[in-house]
């Protein structure tokens, strides 16, 4: 007659071993997903990504229009970013452009937080405001970069030097500083001037290893 079947000591210590290394493994698996995974946040015809994580580094990606919806989502998820020590920020640029005041106050936002930008894929008309409000400029030498004339909001007619929006005769002044802030005064009188060589029903492509050469992008790589 057989014996009922007993483990050994030895056969039980490898089981007690093996539960335990999957289980530390979940648990690592865990963590990794946790901290090293997007998350994201669907707003008006796009969506914002986020990374923040213990270590510092803080990643986020616009991937859509630039609007309201967007502007109230940076902000909700900059709070949140505030539970993390953030010390550094990327941020991903892949939009076609949106309202030109709403990325002009998100440039200041990007600009306060000495944020680095970087385009991989397209950046084109206010979508290059936030670009250049990046302390550090990347950009792949594939990416897509358009630029063209402001519209006013209320009418869309092209605003021009010579026709500027009555309510706002200073606005070229002010479009000017905002971008010299954060190109310098040559590299902001490049790029004021390639703005305007487009209408504001059309879009210029630009030169990226141009844009390189007079400072506006600070880095291009091969990606």
């Amino acid at each position: 007659m057989k014996l009922p079947f007993k483990e050994t000591p030895l056969k039980l210590i490898r089981s007690a071993l093996v539960v335990t290394s999957l289980l530390i493994f979940g648990v690592l698996l865990y963590i990794f997903v946790l901290t090293n995974y997007f998350h994201s946040i669907n707003y008006g015809k796009g969506t914002l990504y986020y990374n923040f994580n213990k270590g510092g580094e803080c990643s986020l990606e616009i991937d859509g229009k630039i609007n309201g919806s967007l502007e109230d989502a940076f902000h909700d998820i900059l709070k949140k970013s505030g539970q993390y020590d953030c010390k550094s920020y990327q941020l991903s640029l892949n939009s076609g452009g949106g309202n030109m005041a709403i990325a002009m106050r998100l440039g200041d936002i990007i600009k306060s937080k000495d944020m680095t930008t970087i385009v991989l894929d397209k950046c084109k008309s206010s979508c290059m405001y936030l670009f250049i409000s990046g302390k550090t400029r990347i950009a792949s030498k594939y990416s897509v970069l358009g630029m063209h004339q402001p519209a006013d909001v209320d009418t869309g007619v092209c605003i021009t030097p010579i026709s500027i929006p009555k309510n706002n005769p200073d606005y070229f002044k002010g479009l000017q500083q905002y971008v010299d802030a954060r190109l310098g005064h040559k590299a902001g009188e490049f790029y004021t001037n390639k703005d305007n060589l487009a209408s504001c029903k059309e879009m210029l492509q630009i030169d990226n290893e141009e844009f390189q050469r007079n400072g506006i992008i600070k880095t291009l790589t091969d990606d």
